[in-house]
């Protein structure tokens, strides 16, 4: 039986620890605004108090959200749970202790752990980051809309509870407006002015980004249904990823708008990788020139193979698949070969290369030809 990784497996615990964290932090800060004692009454009035409530339970939103995805150990979420529990913490220590009693054990508990495990959130968040913020940022709104109306419930008609707030949230937000809760004053509707636009401006991108993503996985889909192949004809085909050739292409296919697509036989996938998957221009492959790869790449409609993996073995190998994939077509499109070793240029032209390159050389006799003219 496999052991779990311990790296996971501490991820795991960081993850409850936060989400844990966020959930005591939203009730002790929620909860007794529910009670609805006359000291916390008073209190209210106080903006100092007001901000502490708002700041912290905004917070609460944001960790439960990261503390799913920290199991993942990303770094970027590690980073900006650090921030949110530190604001949560300083919150407590300047403000919350003035007024009812603040427990900061849970923060500092959750804080801690992330401190020593830091090593281990490293690797970069694989959700897409739009995804991420369009759920952070409709939490965001609704949170905003249902503390701020509530705080504010003696400036409305019909608003005492906080499940009526959160009512008088959505219905804003979604335009119907039954005209049940009303502001009574100028400071309410300057308040549901700023919902308005806030919750606009939300929902609008969000509405945006999901089209986005259902486009994106529409793409997917027909690409399933046409037995992986790719959309393309005429277009350039880059063999092995490596990041310095690979992505100066790509700048260059993108500016003049040239289709190509990548073919990368490793099975990391990085923030690069990811963008190129989800645009469909990546086609992993399990060993340089694999033929089912070259067919979903529809090899024989391209233009040009452009072959430059990091060992020139992978490089002449690949050239050799290619080579006999294309013998059974008329078409065939041009072979251009990068190598690194000057004794393996003859050998990737013999095996079928229309052009070889080898860009360490190039660099290495301009050096010697400026060293001896000057």
């Amino acid at each position: 039986m496999k052991k779990p990784d311990p790296n996971n497996l501490i991820a795991y615990i960081c993850s409850i620890v936060v989400m844990i964290t966020a959930m005591v932090i939203f009730t002790k800060n929620i909860f007794p605004l529910i009670a609805n004692n006359e000291e916390l009454r008073h209190n209210l009035s106080l903006i100092d108090f007001d901000i502490n409530i708002i700041v912290q339970t905004i917070c609460s939103y944001f960790l439960l959200i990261l503390g799913a995805l920290i199991a993942s150990r990303s770094r970027v979420c590690w980073i900006a749970s650090i921030f949110l529990l530190s604001t949560c913490l300083i919150s407590n220590l300047l403000i919350a202790e003035h007024y009812h009693y603040t427990d900061i054990t849970p923060i500092l508990v959750a804080l801690g752990l992330l401190a020593i495990f830091y090593r281990h959130f490293n690797l970069q968040l694989y959700l897409s980051y739009s995804f991420v913020l369009i759920g952070a940022f409709l939490v965001f709104v609704i949170s905003y809309g249902t503390l701020g109306s509530y705080l504010l419930r003696d400036e409305f008609s019909n608003l005492q509870t906080l499940g009526d707030a959160f009512y008088f949230t959505i219905v804003t937000f979604s335009t119907v407006g039954f005209g049940d809760i009303l502001p009574k004053t100028h400071l309410a509707r300057y308040f549901v002015s700023s919902m308005i636009i806030i919750g606009l401006l939300v929902f609008t991108s969000g509405i945006t980004f999901i089209g986005l993503i259902l486009n994106s996985k529409v793409k997917k889909l027909l690409t399933h249904f046409n037995k992986g192949k790719i959309g393309m004809t005429n277009h350039m085909i880059l063999m092995g990823y490596n990041s310095i050739m690979t992505k100066i292409l790509i700048e260059c296919y993108e500016k003049k708008d040239i289709p190509y697509v990548v073919i990368d036989e490793t099975g990391e996938i990085d923030s690069d990788r990811q963008l190129l998957q989800d645009q469909n221009k990546l086609l992993k492959t399990p060993y340089p020139g694999n033929h089912e790869t070259l067919i979903q790449a529809r090899l024989n409609e391209a233009k040009m193979v452009i072959v430059g993996f990091d060992r020139d073995a992978d490089t002449i190998f690949a050239i050799m698949n290619i080579k006999e994939f294309l013998a059974e077509y008329t078409k065939r499109p041009k072979i251009l070969a990068r190598v690194f070793y000057r004794e393996n240029i003859e050998k990737a032209k013999m095996v079928g290369a229309d052009k070889v390159i080898a860009p360490h050389l190039m660099v290495a006799d301009a050096i010697i030809s400026y060293t001896i003219d000057s």
